[in-house]
């Protein structure tokens, strides 16, 4: 296997250290469930408003598509 070396022009910080720090931040994040109930309801209302304005277009391109058969 070829392993590409990446130069780096500033601090160079071990990898097994930058992992164990990353794995320490990721324990001291939590987050409430009230947050994580807000958080899904958000997202879920956005996603259901793009699939609304999906629907919206599709519904566009049936009634052009129409007209065009009525023309042809």
């Amino acid at each position: 296997m070829i392993e590409a070396q990446i130069k780096h022009r500033h601090i160079n910080i071990p990898e097994s250290l930058l992992h164990n720090k990353f794995e320490e931040l990721l324990k001291h994040l939590s987050f409430s469930q009230e947050f994580l109930d807000k958080l899904i309801s958000r997202v879920t209302t956005l996603a259901k408003g793009m699939l609304n304005i999906s629907e919206q277009r599709k519904k566009i391109l049936d009634g052009q598509l129409k007209a065009i058969d009525l023309k042809l």
